[in-house]
């Protein structure tokens, strides 16, 4: 009896010590648990709070690029300057932009004064020949258009141009070419109405097209022929400075002024001017 006493006895003690040893056991588990749980949640601030401030710094660097600056960094830039370290910061940050100002600047006035001073004639006229002599005589011929003429661009001054257009079968291509260029530029615009031409040149001119009929205009006029009053037998060489003997086919024209072009207005202006010349030359000449 006693031995089964010491056994079941002996259980007991055991049974509570195994029971110990499982709570024991349970808390250590349960323990461990809530640390790991407790790690893991402050992980998961802790990357939260890095998510946020690398979001933060991304928005800083967007508004960086961007130039969005924060109020206190406003504040901070809000200090006074005086109006010369004004203008002298603009042009330090601007300097690519006002070098470029600068020039245009430059280029613009050099235009303006260049167009104030530019020989503006009241009346210029075309020479087109192979005439060498014409051209020494232009200056004198321009001397007799003077005469005629009157301030058309009220600047305080009188006085005419001439255009030396050389054309014929002796002139160099390029010197052919220049005026051809030229003459095709003079016959695009409405300002060179006047034409001093020879029939050597016809075929660059087209005096049919291109010229008003005189006799038209000047009636039983022994000097005119269809589109010009030819200077053969006149004093025009003598006046002129001419040397030799002027060709009978030099003659003095006028364009006619072109229905449908857009400066027909202005073209028909340069027109009467220049027929008051062009009056004046053949009655002086007849």
């Amino acid at each position: 009896m006693g031995q089964k006493k010491d056994s079941k006895s002996e259980k007991g003690v055991l049974e509570t010590i195994r029971e110990v040893n499982r709570k024991d056991r349970m808390k250590r588990i349960s323990s461990e648990s809530e640390r790991i749980k407790k790690a893991a949640h402050e992980k998961d601030l802790a990357d939260e709070a890095y998510r946020k401030e690398l979001q933060k710094d991304k928005i800083e660097l967007i508004k960086i690029k961007q130039g969005i600056k924060e109020e206190d960094e406003i504040k901070q830039d809000e200090t006074k300057y005086t109006f010369l370290q004004k203008v002298g910061a603009f042009f330090y940050c601007n300097k690519p932009m006002v070098i470029t100002a600068s020039f245009f600047i430059f280029l613009a006035g050099f235009l303006i004064y260049d167009l104030a001073r530019k020989d503006r004639p009241d009346v210029t006229a075309m020479i087109i020949t192979s005439d060498e002599n014409m051209e020494t005589c232009y200056e004198n011929i321009a001397s007799v258009v003077d005469e005629y003429i009157v301030d058309v661009n009220e600047n305080g001054e009188i006085h005419s141009t001439m255009y030396y257009l050389p054309f014929g079968e002796d002139i160099d291509p390029y010197t052919l070419q220049a005026s051809s260029t030229k003459l095709f530029a003079f016959m695009q615009d409405g300002e060179t109405m006047l034409v001093i031409a020879s029939d050597e040149v016809e075929d660059y001119v087209f005096p049919e097209k291109t010229l008003e009929n005189l006799e038209e205009l000047y009636p039983d006029n022994e000097h005119i022929k269809g589109h010009g009053f030819y200077f053969a037998g006149t004093k025009f060489a003598e006046e002129i400075g001419y040397e030799g003997e002027l060709p009978d086919d030099v003659y003095i024209g006028i364009r006619k002024v072109s229905k449908g072009a857009r400066y027909r207005e202005k073209m028909q202006k340069n027109y009467d001017h220049a027929k008051a010349v062009l009056d004046g030359i053949i009655d002086r000449y007849s």
